[in-house]
C-alpha cells in the first residue's frame, strides 16, 4: 500500500501515522503485475472520495464558514470540511484594493464567510471568494462620486506611464503621464514621491473593469496645511481600522481558548474514564482471584500425611534391607568357619601321613640290622 493510497485528503509521509504493524486492514487491489509478481493495494478506495462528496454537499455557489488554517504569498487556506481546505486568492479578497499579501486582510485563526467559486475534484482544489462579504468600496465610491468631481488622494505607486493614487479606502485611480503637469527635465518620482498628497479630477469611471481615470491638469494642488489635515484624517481612519482588527483578533483568541479548554476538558474526561476502567478491571481481577481461592480445597494437610506415610514406608524398607545385609554377613561368617575347619582337618591328615612314613623307615632299618 503506497502512502499515496492511504488517504484521500492527508499527505501521508510516514505510514505509521495511519497503520501499525500487525493491524488488520481492508484494502482494494488496485493493480496486478503478473510479470513482476507484484500486487498494489489501496486503502483509501475502500471509502468514497470526499472530493466527490464535496461536489454533492457543497456545490459551486455554496456559502461556507470556516477557519483560516494557513497563509501563503498568494492567498489564504480556509477549512471547508475535515481534511479539505479551500483557497482564497489575494485577488478575491477585496473589490478594489490591490492586496499584496493575504495578511493585509486576514490572519491565521480568523473565522470567515466565503463562497465556493470553483471545485476541481481531479486536482483536489477548491476556489473561494470573500469579496462579496467585504465592504464594497467600489459601489460606495460610485454612488458618492461622478465624472468631473475633484478628489484628494495619496500617491501609492509611480510608473513610467503615470501615478496610481489611492482616492477612496484602497480604491486606486490612474493619472496618466499625459494628464500630469510635469516641469521639463523633471521626473515623476522626484515631483510626486510615494506618500505625497495630491488632488485630481475624475475623467472617467469604468464600471465593467472597475477603473477610474484621473487628470491633474489645471487642478490646484493642496497646500501644506491641507496636506496636514488630510494626513490627520487618514491617521484617525487607520486607528479605527486597527481597533476593529484588535477586537476581531480578541474574539478569535477567545474562541481558540474556548476550543483549547474544551479539548483539555475532553482529555481530562478521557483520562478519568481510563483510570476508572483500570480500577474496575483491577477490582474484577481481585474478585476472580478470591473466588478461585475459595473454590480450591485445602490439599496441604493430606500432602503432609502422604509424605509422612511415605517416609515410614521408606524407613521400613531400610530396616528390612539392614536385616538382609546382617543375614548375609552371618552366612559369610559361617562359610569362613567351615573353610577354617577344612584347613585344620587337612593339617591333621598331613601329620598322620608323615608319622606313618617315619614308622616304615624305622622298620626297614631294623630289618637291615637283623640281616
Amino acid at each position: 500500500i503506497h502512502v499515496s493510497e492511504m488517504s484521500w485528503t492527508k499527505k501521508v509521509v510516514n505510514p505509521s501515522k495511519i497503520v501499525d504493524v500487525d493491524d488488520e486492514v481492508e484494502a482494494i487491489v488496485s493493480e496486478l503485475d503478473m510479470d513482476q509478481r507484484r500486487i498494489s493495494l489501496s486503502l483509501r478506495q475502500t471509502e468514497r472520495n470526499p472530493w466527490e462528496e464535496l461536489e454533492d454537499s457543497h456545490p459551486v455557489g455554496t456559502i461556507i464558514e470556516g477557519k483560516v488554517r494557513n497563509l501563503t504569498e498568494f492567498g489564504a487556506f480556509v477549512e471547508i470540511t475535515e481534511g479539505i481546505d479551500g483557497l482564497i486568492h489575494v485577488s478575491d479578497m477585496s473589490w478594489t484594493k490591490r492586496v499584496k499579501h493575504p495578511s493585509e486582510v486576514l490572519k491565521k485563526g480568523d473565522v470567515v464567510k466565503a463562497r465556493i467559486t470553483n471545485i476541481d475534484s481531479q486536482n483536489q482544489r477548491v476556489s473561494l471568494s470573500i469579496k462579496e462579504f467585504m465592504p464594497n468600496e467600489w459601489e460606495d465610491f460610485v454612488n458618492a462620486h461622478h465624472v468631473g468631481d475633484t478628489v484628494d488622494g495619496r500617491v501609492v505607486n509611480v510608473t513610467d506611464f503615470g501615478l496610481f493614487i489611492d482616492i477612496y479606502q484602497g480604491l486606486e485611480g490612474l493619472a496618466h503621464i499625459s494628464e500630469i503637469d510635469v516641469p521639463p527635465g523633471s521626473r515623476l518620482e522626484e515631483q510626486f514621491p510615494i506618500g505625497t498628497w495630491v488632488r485630481a479630477r475624475i475623467l472617467r469611471i469604468e464600471e465593467g473593469e472597475k477603473k477610474v481615470g484621473l487628470t491633474m491638469r489645471g487642478v490646484l494642488q493642496p497646500t501644506a496645511d491641507e496636506m496636514e489635515e488630510l494626513e490627520k484624517e487618514a491617521s484617525e481612519r487607520d486607528e479605527d481600522d486597527q481597533t476593529r482588527e484588535q477586537a476581531k483578533e480578541h474574539v478569535v483568541v477567545e474562541e481558540m481558548d474556548e476550543e483549547s479548554e474544551g479539548a483539555e476538558d475532553e482529555a481530562a474526561e478521557d483520562e478519568a474514564a481510563e483510570e476508572t476502567a483500570a480500577e474496575d478491571s483491577a477490582a474484577e481481577a481481585d474478585d476472580e482471584s478470591e473466588d478461585k481461592s475459595e473454590e480450591e480445597p485445602e490439599q496441604e494437610p493430606e500432602d503432609d500425611a502422604d509424605q509422612e506415610e511415605g517416609s515410614e514406608e521408606d524407613s521400613d524398607d531400610d530396616d528390612s534391607d539392614d536385616e538382609d545385609s546382617d543375614d548375609e554377613d552371618s552366612d559369610d561368617e559361617d562359610s569362613d568357619d567351615e573353610d577354617s575347619d577344612d584347613e585344620d582337618s587337612d593339617d591333621e591328615g598331613s601329620d598322620e601321613d608323615s608319622d606313618e612314613e617315619d614308622d616304615s623307615e624305622d622298620e626297614d632299618e631294623e630289618e637291615e640290622k637283623e640281616g
